[in-house]
């Protein structure tokens, strides 16, 4: 009685794993970028960073920079960065470079690193697959990077001081 209990529980698991696996698609993020934050140093007016299409599509990318608020589209978000090109296509297989130019440090704080938000959207194409399958979901996707903007008087943290953060958990 015990080994068919347990054999019950077993199949139930494995079945529902294999289910699971077998209907749905993997997922795919189809632009991948060279890094996971952008620091412009005190001296700095401009920033590249290098964009991969590695998937079988082309996809339409939109890019624009906040402040720090989320819903911010790109109409109404005021930042002293400016991201060249802002719309731009990318076929399957491509590398493209994408610049970053400090306008203006005025306003940036003077004693301290001020942090923006860039925003990459992923438009993908609506394909034959996708029209012949109504099921089938296709989303954007937007990936935020951190920019921080060094100012003049502070610079960049030594690994002496980096030894002296503790951290709690």
């Amino acid at each position: 009685m015990r080994n068919y209990r347990q054999w019950l529980v077993f199949s139930k698991v494995i079945l529902t794993l294999l289910g699971l696996t077998g209907w749905y698609g993997p997922a795919q993020a189809a632009v991948n970028i060279d890094r996971t934050r952008i620091i412009f140093a005190s001296d700095e007016v401009a920033q590249s960073l290098t964009l991969s299409n590695d998937n079988t599509t082309p996809m339409l990318l939109q890019v624009w920079t906040d402040a720090g608020n989320i819903d911010a589209s790109p109409d109404n978000s005021k930042t002293p960065l400016v991201a060249l090109p802002p719309v731009f296509k990318m076929q399957p297989g491509e590398l493209r470079t994408l610049r970053l130019l400090l306008s203006s440090r005025q306003q940036l704080a003077t004693d301290r690193e001020s942090l923006f938000w860039l925003n990459i959207y992923q438009i993908p194409p609506v394909t034959q697959d996708i029209k012949n399958h109504p099921r089938k979901l296709v989303l954007p996707l937007r990936l935020r990077l951190k920019i921080l903007i060094r100012p003049t008087g502070l610079k960049a943290p030594t690994e002496a001081e980096g030894e002296k953060i503790t951290l709690y958990c």
